[in-house]
Protein backbone atom coordinates (compact mmCIF):
# COMPACT_ATOMS: atom_id res chain seq x y z
CA UNK A 1 0.00 0.00 0.00
CA UNK A 2 1.42 3.35 -1.08
CA UNK A 3 0.35 6.10 1.30
CA UNK A 4 2.25 8.86 -0.46
CA UNK A 5 5.17 9.22 1.94
CA UNK A 6 5.21 5.65 3.21
CA UNK A 7 4.75 2.11 1.95
CA UNK A 8 2.97 -0.58 3.96
CA UNK A 9 3.74 -4.10 2.86
CA UNK A 10 3.95 -7.74 3.93
CA UNK A 11 7.53 -7.82 2.67
CA UNK A 12 10.65 -5.73 2.16
CA UNK A 13 13.29 -6.06 -0.53
CA UNK A 14 16.50 -4.10 -0.97
CA UNK A 15 17.08 -5.08 -4.59
CA UNK A 16 14.01 -6.01 -6.66
CA UNK A 17 10.28 -6.57 -6.37
CA UNK A 18 9.54 -9.58 -4.13
CA UNK A 19 8.22 -12.66 -5.92
CA UNK A 20 5.89 -13.99 -3.20
CA UNK A 21 2.44 -12.35 -2.79
CA UNK A 22 0.74 -11.82 0.59
CA UNK A 23 -1.30 -15.03 0.23
CA UNK A 24 1.71 -17.27 -0.54
CA UNK A 25 1.77 -20.30 1.75
CA UNK A 26 5.30 -21.62 1.10
CA UNK A 27 8.49 -20.86 -0.78
CA UNK A 28 8.86 -22.47 -4.20
CA UNK A 29 12.01 -24.34 -3.20
CA UNK A 30 10.39 -26.34 -0.37
CA UNK A 31 7.93 -29.22 -0.26
CA UNK A 32 5.05 -27.95 1.92
CA UNK A 33 3.86 -31.52 2.43
CA UNK A 34 7.24 -32.95 3.42
CA UNK A 35 7.12 -35.65 6.12
CA UNK A 36 7.69 -34.35 9.62
CA UNK A 37 9.76 -35.89 12.37
CA UNK A 38 12.84 -38.06 12.66
CA UNK A 39 16.45 -37.16 13.35
CA UNK A 40 19.18 -35.88 11.07
CA UNK A 41 22.79 -36.32 12.16
CA UNK A 42 25.26 -33.63 11.13
CA UNK A 43 28.89 -32.85 11.88
CA UNK A 44 31.20 -29.93 12.39
CA UNK A 45 34.92 -30.01 12.89
CA UNK A 46 37.65 -27.88 14.38
CA UNK A 47 35.52 -25.43 16.33
CA UNK A 48 34.32 -27.34 19.38
CA UNK A 49 31.73 -25.18 21.11
CA UNK A 50 32.78 -23.86 24.49
CA UNK A 51 29.54 -22.31 25.67
CA UNK A 52 25.83 -22.29 24.83
CA UNK A 53 25.26 -18.66 23.96
CA UNK A 54 24.11 -17.96 20.39
CA UNK A 55 25.92 -14.61 20.48
CA UNK A 56 29.09 -14.86 22.60
CA UNK A 57 32.33 -13.64 21.07
CA UNK A 58 34.64 -15.80 23.17
CA UNK A 59 35.39 -19.37 22.22
CA UNK A 60 32.91 -20.92 19.80
CA UNK A 61 29.15 -21.01 19.67
CA UNK A 62 27.29 -24.25 19.12
CA UNK A 63 26.40 -25.02 15.52
CA UNK A 64 22.81 -24.05 14.61
CA UNK A 65 22.57 -21.75 17.63
CA UNK A 66 21.51 -18.87 15.40
CA UNK A 67 18.05 -20.43 15.21
CA UNK A 68 17.36 -20.03 18.93
CA UNK A 69 15.62 -16.72 18.39
CA UNK A 70 13.17 -15.63 15.71
CA UNK A 71 13.74 -12.36 13.90
CA UNK A 72 11.24 -9.70 12.89
CA UNK A 73 11.33 -10.99 9.31
CA UNK A 74 13.16 -13.78 7.48
CA UNK A 75 14.91 -13.83 4.13
CA UNK A 76 13.94 -16.17 1.30
CA UNK A 77 16.68 -18.22 -0.35
CA UNK A 78 15.61 -17.78 -3.98
CA UNK A 79 15.74 -13.98 -4.01
CA UNK A 80 18.28 -11.30 -3.25
CA UNK A 81 17.60 -9.81 0.17
CA UNK A 82 13.82 -10.12 0.21
CA UNK A 83 12.25 -10.45 3.65
CA UNK A 84 8.90 -11.90 4.70
CA UNK A 85 6.84 -11.85 7.92
CA UNK A 86 7.84 -13.71 11.03
CA UNK A 87 7.48 -11.84 14.32
CA UNK A 88 6.42 -8.75 12.36
CA UNK A 89 3.30 -9.34 10.25
CA UNK A 90 3.92 -6.23 8.14
CA UNK A 91 6.38 -3.42 7.63
CA UNK A 92 5.84 0.30 7.05
CA UNK A 93 8.69 2.46 5.81
CA UNK A 94 9.37 5.89 4.38
CA UNK A 95 9.99 6.07 0.65
CA UNK A 96 13.34 7.71 1.32
CA UNK A 97 14.19 4.90 3.80
CA UNK A 98 14.62 7.37 6.66
CA UNK A 99 12.48 5.38 9.09
CA UNK A 100 10.71 2.06 9.44
CA UNK A 101 7.81 0.77 11.52
CA UNK A 102 7.40 -2.92 12.31
CA UNK A 103 3.90 -4.13 13.20
CA UNK A 104 4.01 -7.21 15.43
CA UNK A 105 1.86 -10.22 14.58
CA UNK A 106 -0.78 -10.50 17.34
CA UNK A 107 -0.21 -14.27 17.36
CA UNK A 108 3.51 -13.92 18.11
CA UNK A 109 4.43 -15.33 21.48
CA UNK A 110 7.37 -16.74 23.36
CA UNK A 111 7.37 -20.51 24.00
CA UNK A 112 6.64 -22.44 27.16
CA UNK A 113 3.87 -20.25 28.42
CA UNK A 114 5.86 -17.03 28.24
CA UNK A 115 3.97 -13.86 27.28
CA UNK A 116 3.12 -12.59 23.82
CA UNK A 117 5.75 -10.56 21.96
CA UNK A 118 5.35 -6.81 22.05
CA UNK A 119 7.03 -3.67 20.75
CA UNK A 120 8.72 -3.42 24.14
CA UNK A 121 10.48 -6.74 23.48
CA UNK A 122 11.74 -5.42 20.15
CA UNK A 123 13.17 -2.31 21.81
CA UNK A 124 14.78 -4.46 24.50
CA UNK A 125 16.40 -6.72 21.89
CA UNK A 126 17.65 -3.78 19.83
CA UNK A 127 19.23 -2.19 22.91
CA UNK A 128 21.03 -5.46 23.68
CA UNK A 129 22.55 -5.67 20.21
CA UNK A 130 23.25 -2.07 19.25
CA UNK A 131 26.42 -1.54 21.27
CA UNK A 132 27.79 -4.98 20.56
CA UNK A 133 27.46 -5.67 16.84
CA UNK A 134 30.33 -3.75 15.26
CA UNK A 135 28.85 -3.87 11.78
CA UNK A 136 25.64 -2.20 13.04
CA UNK A 137 27.02 0.40 15.43
CA UNK A 138 28.09 3.09 12.91
CA UNK A 139 24.60 3.17 11.42
CA UNK A 140 22.51 2.88 14.56
CA UNK A 141 24.61 4.87 17.03
CA UNK A 142 21.94 7.55 17.41
CA UNK A 143 18.96 5.31 16.74
CA UNK A 144 16.49 4.11 19.32
CA UNK A 145 13.31 2.12 18.96
CA UNK A 146 10.21 4.19 19.69
CA UNK A 147 7.10 2.34 20.85
CA UNK A 148 4.02 3.61 19.03
CA UNK A 149 1.66 1.11 20.63
CA UNK A 150 2.02 -2.39 22.11
CA UNK A 151 2.19 -3.86 18.60
CA UNK A 152 4.17 -1.25 16.67
CA UNK A 153 7.74 0.04 16.99
CA UNK A 154 9.44 2.75 14.92
CA UNK A 155 13.14 3.21 14.14
CA UNK A 156 14.41 6.52 12.75
CA UNK A 157 17.71 6.03 10.96
CA UNK A 158 20.69 8.34 11.33
CA UNK A 159 21.27 8.07 7.60
CA UNK A 160 18.48 6.92 5.26
CA UNK A 161 19.52 3.51 4.01
CA UNK A 162 17.46 0.57 2.76
CA UNK A 163 20.16 -1.87 3.82
CA UNK A 164 19.77 -0.73 7.41
CA UNK A 165 16.06 -1.46 7.23
CA UNK A 166 16.99 -4.95 6.06
CA UNK A 167 19.40 -5.28 9.00
CA UNK A 168 16.62 -4.31 11.40
CA UNK A 169 14.30 -6.85 9.77
CA UNK A 170 16.82 -9.52 10.78
CA UNK A 171 16.93 -8.37 14.42
CA UNK A 172 16.61 -11.43 16.72
CA UNK A 173 13.90 -11.01 19.34
CA UNK A 174 15.25 -11.95 22.76
CA UNK A 175 13.25 -13.24 25.71
CA UNK A 176 13.66 -10.47 28.34
CA UNK A 177 12.92 -12.86 31.20
CA UNK A 178 16.12 -14.73 30.34
CA UNK A 179 18.44 -12.01 28.98
CA UNK A 180 17.69 -9.19 31.41
CA UNK A 181 20.92 -8.45 33.28
CA UNK A 182 23.05 -10.62 30.99
CA UNK A 183 25.69 -9.53 28.50
CA UNK A 184 24.84 -11.43 25.32
CA UNK A 185 28.52 -11.58 24.30
CA UNK A 186 29.64 -13.35 27.46
CA UNK A 187 29.92 -17.16 27.63
CA UNK A 188 26.82 -19.00 28.76
CA UNK A 189 26.98 -22.23 30.73
CA UNK A 190 23.25 -22.87 30.89
CA UNK A 191 20.72 -23.62 28.19
CA UNK A 192 19.29 -20.32 26.88
CA UNK A 193 15.58 -19.72 26.47
CA UNK A 194 14.84 -18.55 22.95
CA UNK A 195 11.95 -17.19 20.93
CA UNK A 196 12.32 -19.55 17.98
CA UNK A 197 11.25 -23.07 17.08
CA UNK A 198 14.25 -24.88 18.54
CA UNK A 199 15.57 -25.69 21.99
CA UNK A 200 18.56 -27.64 23.27
CA UNK A 201 17.33 -31.06 24.39
CA UNK A 202 20.70 -32.48 25.43
CA UNK A 203 24.41 -31.86 24.95
CA UNK A 204 27.93 -32.70 26.01
CA UNK A 205 29.96 -29.51 25.97
CA UNK A 206 32.39 -29.47 23.07
CA UNK A 207 31.35 -32.94 21.87
CA UNK A 208 27.77 -33.01 20.60
CA UNK A 209 24.49 -31.16 20.88
CA UNK A 210 20.87 -32.25 20.27
CA UNK A 211 18.21 -29.75 19.18
CA UNK A 212 14.50 -30.50 19.45
CA UNK A 213 11.71 -28.73 17.60
CA UNK A 214 9.08 -27.30 19.90
CA UNK A 215 5.50 -28.59 19.82
CA UNK A 216 4.05 -25.21 20.79
CA UNK A 217 5.79 -23.08 18.15
CA UNK A 218 3.26 -20.47 17.05
CA UNK A 219 4.76 -19.70 13.60
CA UNK A 220 5.10 -23.22 12.18
CA UNK A 221 2.62 -22.56 9.35
CA UNK A 222 3.91 -19.16 8.24
CA UNK A 223 5.32 -18.73 4.74
CA UNK A 224 8.90 -18.61 6.03
CA UNK A 225 8.57 -21.86 8.00
CA UNK A 226 6.29 -24.20 6.09
CA UNK A 227 8.26 -27.03 4.50
CA UNK A 228 11.44 -25.88 6.31
CA UNK A 229 13.23 -27.69 9.16
CA UNK A 230 11.10 -30.80 8.83
CA UNK A 231 13.11 -32.95 11.23
CA UNK A 232 12.15 -33.21 14.88
CA UNK A 233 15.75 -33.48 16.03
CA UNK A 234 19.11 -32.17 14.81
CA UNK A 235 22.07 -33.97 16.34
CA UNK A 236 25.40 -32.30 15.63
CA UNK A 237 28.64 -34.01 16.57
CA UNK A 238 31.87 -32.04 16.77
CA UNK A 239 35.09 -33.58 15.50
CA UNK A 240 38.73 -32.48 15.82
CA UNK A 241 40.11 -30.37 12.99
CA UNK A 242 41.59 -33.38 11.21
CA UNK A 243 39.63 -33.26 7.94
CA UNK A 244 40.64 -36.83 7.09
CA UNK A 245 39.11 -38.09 10.33
CA UNK A 246 35.81 -36.33 9.57
CA UNK A 247 35.62 -37.90 6.11
CA UNK A 248 36.34 -41.34 7.59
CA UNK A 249 33.53 -40.83 10.12
CA UNK A 250 31.12 -39.97 7.32
CA UNK A 251 32.16 -43.01 5.27
CA UNK A 252 31.57 -45.14 8.38
CA UNK A 253 28.00 -43.79 8.67
CA UNK A 254 28.41 -41.62 11.78
CA UNK A 255 26.42 -38.76 10.23
CA UNK A 256 24.00 -38.30 7.35
CA UNK A 257 25.01 -35.35 5.21
CA UNK A 258 28.30 -33.74 4.24
CA UNK A 259 28.98 -30.68 2.15
CA UNK A 260 32.31 -31.40 0.52
CA UNK A 261 34.77 -28.49 0.64
CA UNK A 262 37.95 -30.24 -0.48
CA UNK A 263 38.59 -30.91 -4.15
CA UNK A 264 40.89 -33.85 -3.54
CA UNK A 265 38.25 -35.60 -1.42
CA UNK A 266 35.61 -34.95 -4.07
CA UNK A 267 37.90 -36.39 -6.74
CA UNK A 268 39.16 -39.53 -5.04
CA UNK A 269 38.29 -39.59 -1.35
CA UNK A 270 35.10 -41.67 -1.42
CA UNK A 271 35.35 -45.43 -0.93
CA UNK A 272 34.27 -48.18 1.44
CA UNK A 273 31.17 -50.37 1.89
CA UNK A 274 28.59 -47.58 2.23
CA UNK A 275 29.91 -45.87 -0.90
CA UNK A 276 30.06 -49.06 -2.90
CA UNK A 277 26.54 -50.10 -1.86
CA UNK A 278 25.05 -46.79 -2.99
CA UNK A 279 24.08 -45.71 0.53
CA UNK A 280 26.27 -42.65 0.05
CA UNK A 281 25.35 -40.51 -2.94
CA UNK A 282 27.68 -37.82 -4.27
CA UNK A 283 25.97 -35.09 -6.29
CA UNK A 284 26.89 -31.52 -7.29
CA UNK A 285 24.48 -28.66 -6.70
CA UNK A 286 24.38 -25.61 -8.94
CA UNK A 287 24.69 -22.34 -7.07
CA UNK A 288 23.87 -19.20 -9.07
CA UNK A 289 24.68 -16.91 -6.16
CA UNK A 290 27.95 -14.93 -5.99
CA UNK A 291 30.93 -16.95 -4.82
CA UNK A 292 32.78 -16.81 -1.54
CA UNK A 293 36.22 -15.24 -1.78
CA UNK A 294 39.35 -16.82 -0.35
CA UNK A 295 42.84 -15.37 -0.35
CA UNK A 296 46.05 -14.62 1.48
CA UNK A 297 45.47 -11.54 3.64
CA UNK A 298 48.28 -9.18 4.64
CA UNK A 299 48.26 -7.49 8.01
CA UNK A 300 49.31 -4.06 6.77
CA UNK A 301 50.09 -2.93 10.30
CA UNK A 302 53.33 -4.82 9.69
CA UNK A 303 55.67 -2.24 8.07
CA UNK A 304 56.86 -4.95 5.65
CA UNK A 305 53.52 -4.77 3.88
CA UNK A 306 52.87 -1.03 4.00
CA UNK A 307 53.93 -0.56 0.36
CA UNK A 308 51.37 -1.94 -2.08
CA UNK A 309 54.18 -2.80 -4.50
CA UNK A 310 55.50 -5.28 -1.93
CA UNK A 311 52.09 -6.87 -1.53
CA UNK A 312 51.69 -7.10 -5.28
CA UNK A 313 55.17 -8.64 -5.63
CA UNK A 314 54.35 -11.35 -3.11
CA UNK A 315 51.21 -12.22 -5.08
CA UNK A 316 53.47 -13.51 -7.88
CA UNK A 317 54.59 -16.30 -5.54
CA UNK A 318 51.09 -17.77 -5.37
CA UNK A 319 50.96 -20.09 -8.38
CA UNK A 320 47.23 -20.70 -8.62
CA UNK A 321 47.42 -22.58 -11.93
CA UNK A 322 49.89 -25.13 -10.52
CA UNK A 323 47.84 -25.60 -7.35
CA UNK A 324 44.60 -25.98 -9.28
CA UNK A 325 46.13 -28.65 -11.49
CA UNK A 326 48.09 -30.61 -8.92
CA UNK A 327 46.10 -30.21 -5.70
CA UNK A 328 42.59 -29.04 -6.58
CA UNK A 329 41.81 -31.20 -9.65
CA UNK A 330 40.87 -28.13 -11.68
CA UNK A 331 37.92 -27.56 -9.35
CA UNK A 332 38.54 -23.92 -8.55
CA UNK A 333 38.26 -20.66 -10.42
CA UNK A 334 40.63 -17.74 -9.89
CA UNK A 335 38.62 -14.73 -8.81
CA UNK A 336 39.57 -11.19 -9.70
CA UNK A 337 37.03 -9.27 -7.66
CA UNK A 338 35.51 -9.12 -4.21
CA UNK A 339 32.12 -9.21 -5.96
CA UNK A 340 32.52 -12.11 -8.41
CA UNK A 341 29.55 -12.88 -10.63
CA UNK A 342 27.79 -9.58 -9.93
CA UNK A 343 27.40 -6.33 -11.82
CA UNK A 344 29.91 -4.78 -9.41
CA UNK A 345 32.82 -6.91 -10.60
CA UNK A 346 35.34 -4.66 -12.35
CA UNK A 347 35.67 -5.70 -15.98
CA UNK A 348 36.71 -2.43 -17.63
CA UNK A 349 38.41 0.87 -16.92
CA UNK A 350 36.59 3.36 -14.66
CA UNK A 351 33.53 4.92 -16.23
CA UNK A 352 32.95 8.66 -16.41
CA UNK A 353 30.83 8.52 -13.26
CA UNK A 354 33.46 6.49 -11.43
CA UNK A 355 36.22 8.87 -12.51
CA UNK A 356 34.33 11.75 -10.93
CA UNK A 357 34.76 9.93 -7.60
CA UNK A 358 38.33 8.77 -8.18
CA UNK A 359 39.92 11.93 -9.55
CA UNK A 360 39.95 13.86 -6.24
CA UNK A 361 41.94 11.00 -4.65
CA UNK A 362 44.09 10.09 -7.66
CA UNK A 363 47.34 10.70 -5.74
CA UNK A 364 46.26 8.33 -2.95
CA UNK A 365 45.58 5.22 -5.03
CA UNK A 366 47.73 3.10 -7.37
CA UNK A 367 48.05 4.61 -10.86
CA UNK A 368 47.09 1.26 -12.41
CA UNK A 369 43.49 1.91 -11.37
CA UNK A 370 43.28 4.41 -14.23
CA UNK A 371 45.30 2.55 -16.85
CA UNK A 372 44.55 -1.19 -16.65
CA UNK A 373 41.85 -3.58 -15.53
CA UNK A 374 43.05 -5.74 -12.66
CA UNK A 375 44.04 -9.31 -13.43
CA UNK A 376 45.85 -11.54 -10.95
CA UNK A 377 49.21 -13.00 -11.98
CA UNK A 378 48.87 -16.03 -14.26
CA UNK A 379 51.28 -18.90 -14.96
CA UNK A 380 51.37 -21.88 -17.31
CA UNK A 381 50.88 -24.34 -14.44
CA UNK A 382 54.29 -25.95 -14.88
CA UNK A 383 55.59 -24.71 -11.54
CA UNK A 384 58.27 -22.63 -13.24
CA UNK A 385 57.55 -18.97 -12.53
CA UNK A 386 60.76 -17.23 -13.63
CA UNK A 387 58.83 -14.49 -15.40
CA UNK A 388 56.71 -13.88 -12.30
CA UNK A 389 59.78 -13.79 -10.06
CA UNK A 390 61.39 -11.22 -12.38
CA UNK A 391 58.27 -9.04 -12.21
CA UNK A 392 58.16 -9.38 -8.42
CA UNK A 393 61.83 -8.46 -7.98
CA UNK A 394 61.34 -5.38 -10.16
CA UNK A 395 58.49 -4.21 -7.93
CA UNK A 396 60.48 -4.97 -4.80
CA UNK A 397 63.43 -2.99 -6.11
CA UNK A 398 61.15 -0.01 -6.66
CA UNK A 399 60.08 -0.36 -3.02
CA UNK A 400 63.68 -0.33 -1.78
CA UNK A 401 64.48 -4.05 -1.59
CA UNK A 402 67.49 -5.77 -3.16
CA UNK A 403 68.51 -9.41 -3.34
CA UNK A 404 72.06 -10.01 -2.17
CA UNK A 405 73.48 -13.48 -1.65
CA UNK A 406 70.07 -14.99 -2.24
CA UNK A 407 68.48 -12.90 0.54
CA UNK A 408 66.16 -9.95 -0.04
CA UNK A 409 67.19 -7.01 2.14
CA UNK A 410 66.23 -3.42 2.80
CA UNK A 411 68.81 -1.37 4.70
CA UNK A 412 70.46 -4.62 5.69
CA UNK A 413 67.32 -6.16 7.18
CA UNK A 414 66.16 -9.45 5.58
CA UNK A 415 62.56 -9.92 4.44
CA UNK A 416 61.10 -12.44 6.90
CA UNK A 417 57.44 -12.87 7.85
CA UNK A 418 55.06 -15.48 9.22
CA UNK A 419 51.79 -16.93 7.97
CA UNK A 420 49.38 -18.17 10.64
CA UNK A 421 47.67 -21.39 9.58
CA UNK A 422 44.95 -23.51 11.05
CA UNK A 423 45.47 -27.05 9.78
CA UNK A 424 47.96 -29.35 8.05
CA UNK A 425 45.91 -28.97 4.87
CA UNK A 426 46.59 -25.23 4.86
CA UNK A 427 50.29 -25.91 5.29
CA UNK A 428 50.20 -28.21 2.27
CA UNK A 429 48.47 -25.50 0.25
CA UNK A 430 50.90 -22.68 1.06
CA UNK A 431 54.12 -24.76 0.95
CA UNK A 432 54.60 -24.11 -2.82
CA UNK A 433 54.19 -20.39 -2.14
CA UNK A 434 56.89 -20.60 0.53
CA UNK A 435 59.25 -22.24 -1.96
CA UNK A 436 58.55 -19.57 -4.60
CA UNK A 437 59.16 -16.79 -2.08
CA UNK A 438 62.48 -18.39 -1.17
CA UNK A 439 63.52 -18.02 -4.82
CA UNK A 440 62.86 -14.29 -4.44
CA UNK A 441 64.99 -14.17 -1.28
CA UNK A 442 62.00 -13.94 1.08
CA UNK A 443 61.55 -16.19 4.12
CA UNK A 444 57.98 -17.13 5.00
CA UNK A 445 57.62 -19.18 8.19
CA UNK A 446 54.58 -21.16 9.31
CA UNK A 447 52.82 -20.72 12.63
CA UNK A 448 50.20 -23.42 13.26
CA UNK A 449 48.03 -22.65 16.26
CA UNK A 450 47.54 -25.40 18.82
CA UNK A 451 43.80 -24.91 19.33
CA UNK A 452 40.89 -23.23 17.53
CA UNK A 453 40.57 -20.91 20.51
CA UNK A 454 44.18 -19.77 20.10
CA UNK A 455 43.67 -19.14 16.39
CA UNK A 456 40.49 -17.19 17.06
CA UNK A 457 42.15 -15.07 19.74
CA UNK A 458 45.12 -14.20 17.54
CA UNK A 459 42.73 -13.38 14.70
CA UNK A 460 40.71 -11.02 16.89
CA UNK A 461 43.86 -9.29 18.16
CA UNK A 462 45.49 -9.13 14.70
CA UNK A 463 48.51 -11.07 15.97
CA UNK A 464 49.74 -12.34 12.61
CA UNK A 465 51.54 -11.19 9.49
CA UNK A 466 49.45 -13.13 6.97
CA UNK A 467 46.52 -15.54 7.06
CA UNK A 468 44.49 -17.60 4.61
CA UNK A 469 41.07 -16.01 4.93
CA UNK A 470 37.52 -16.53 3.66
CA UNK A 471 34.97 -13.83 2.87
CA UNK A 472 31.37 -14.84 2.40
CA UNK A 473 29.37 -13.87 -0.71
CA UNK A 474 28.51 -10.21 -0.90
CA UNK A 475 26.03 -8.71 -3.33
CA UNK A 476 26.25 -4.99 -2.66
CA UNK A 477 29.20 -2.60 -2.29
CA UNK A 478 27.06 -0.51 0.04
CA UNK A 479 26.60 -3.43 2.42
CA UNK A 480 27.02 -2.29 6.01
CA UNK A 481 29.29 -5.25 6.68
CA UNK A 482 31.90 -3.73 4.36
CA UNK A 483 32.65 -0.97 6.82
CA UNK A 484 33.69 -3.45 9.48
CA UNK A 485 35.68 -5.42 6.90
CA UNK A 486 37.57 -2.64 5.16
CA UNK A 487 37.19 0.86 6.64
CA UNK A 488 40.24 2.36 8.32
CA UNK A 489 38.15 3.59 11.25
CA UNK A 490 37.30 -0.06 11.91
CA UNK A 491 40.93 -1.19 12.05
CA UNK A 492 40.39 -2.66 15.51
CA UNK A 493 37.42 -4.70 14.37
CA UNK A 494 38.00 -8.49 14.50
CA UNK A 495 36.24 -8.61 11.12
CA UNK A 496 38.88 -6.36 9.53
CA UNK A 497 41.49 -9.03 8.87
CA UNK A 498 43.86 -6.86 6.85
CA UNK A 499 43.42 -3.68 8.98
Amino acid sequence: IDNGETIISHTFSTYADPIYPPDATHFDYVNPNAPQGGTVRLATYGENFTDLSPYSDTGYRPYFAGRFDDSLMRESYDEVEAYYPLVAEKIEYAKDFSYVIFHIDPRARFPDGQPIMTAEDVVFSFAKFIGLRLEFAPFFAETAGRILNPRSVRFDLTEPNRRMIAALAELPILLPQFWEGRNILEPLGEVPLGSGAWEIADYEMGEWILYEKRDDYWAADLLVNRGVDNFRYYRIKHYPRDVNLVLEAFLDGEFDFRREKFAQFWANGYSGPLWESGAIIKAPFANPQPKSVQGMIFNIQNPLFADYRVRRAISYAFDFEWLNKNMFYHSYQRLRSYFPGTIYETKELPSKEELSILEPIRQQIPPEVFTSVYEPPKTDGSGQIRKGIASALALLKQAGWERKGGVLRNRGKPFVFEIMIYSPFEEQMVLPMQQNLKKMGITMNFSMTDTPEQYNKRLENHEYDMINYFYGPNLFPEANELQALWYSDQSDSPYNAGQ
